[in-house]
């Protein structure tokens, strides 16, 4: 009676035992696909990540062929025939090129000037402006920008006479005509360096840098110019 009894419970175990095994048999082949449903998409992933590249290299490669070609060059040899350096440069809406720096002048001293020439779109020197500060020292252009008008500031740093160097912004006309010039001497009597400016859709003219304190050593400094040079 007791085997009899144990008969019927020994098949129920086979049973559960087989169903276990169907089930885990079950969830590795999900896994097994799951795994080759994310390899495969990574795999496409990658593929699709490795032709975009390709395209976009030959896409660049393509645009240098096409456009990397020389329109033109030309070169600025000061009045001392010594250093000649740019720092900026600006195109205006008729494609005009503005670029400014500092240059030796012609004095013996080794001191740069501001200078700031203009070419046509087509490479054509249109004219050449160079600025000596007061004191007949080093002064050095750092930035150029172009108004709608196509008026074209420049500004700087420059020796004052008695004040280290100074901010000096200047306007050109479009024909190189100066139009006016403002220099700007911090608290501290020391050094002011204006190295960016900006150009706002009413022709004011937004110039920053640094500047020396007293108090607080460097700091920055922002001067909103009208279009006429009022501060």
């Amino acid at each position: 009676t007791a085997r009899s009894s144990l008969v019927p419970l020994a098949k129920e175990r086979r049973k559960t035992a087989r169903t276990v095994v169907l089930t885990s048999v079950a969830v590795a082949r999900l896994v097994t696909a799951l795994v080759r449903r994310a390899l495969a998409t990574t795999a496409a992933n990658i593929l699709s990540a490795l032709l975009w590249l390709t395209l976009l290299c030959a896409s660049v490669i393509q645009a240098f062929a096409q456009g990397g070609i020389p329109l033109w060059t030309n070169r600025y040899d000061g009045p001392a025939n010594f250093g000649d350096v740019a720092y900026a440069t600006a195109v205006d809406g008729n494609g005009n090129v503005f670029v400014t720096g500092y240059s030796i002048d012609a004095n013996g001293e080794g001191f740069g000037d501001y200078a700031t020439v203009a070419y046509s779109g087509t490479g054509v020197p249109l004219w050449t402006n160079r600025y000596n500060g007061p004191a007949n020292s080093d002064d050095y252009a750092y930035a150029v920008a172009v108004d709608s008008s196509g008026n074209v500031f420049v500004t700087g740093s420059s020796y004052g006479v008695g004040s280290a160097q100074d901010y000096a912004t200047i306007k050109y006309s479009s024909a190189g005509v100066p139009l006016w010039t403002n220099r700007y001497n911090g608290p501290g009597n020391g050094n002011d360096f204006a190295t960016v400016m900006a150009v706002d859709s009413s022709g004011n003219v937004i110039v920053t840098g640094y500047s020396y304190s007293d108090i607080s050593a460097e700091d920055y400094v922002t001067i909103k110019y009208s279009s006429a040079g009022v501060a």
